[in-house]
């Protein structure tokens, strides 16, 4: 995927994940797929930046689920 429309994607996710978790919740099923979703992308952006700027393959993982962040805020 080009990073210019990965990196639109990536913001189109994550808006879409903010605004239904305000309407469901952080720990409502479907917040917490759109979350792994974008997850995914990150990780993709991620190995994009990885090859591109040092020539190897690096697995980032950072990232997590808004359930996780919302127990580790409590």
């Amino acid at each position: 995927m080009e990073r210019d429309h990965l990196k639109q994607k990536i913001e189109r996710v994550r808006r879409h994940m903010e605004k239904m978790a305000r309407e469901l919740g952080f720990t409502h099923p479907s917040v917490v797929k759109i979350s792994q979703q974008l997850d995914e992308l990150l990780n993709e952006w991620h190995r994009d930046e990885s090859i591109n700027d040092q020539g190897i393959y690096i697995i980032r993982r950072y990232t997590f689920t808004i359930r996780e962040g919302a127990i580790c805020r409590a």
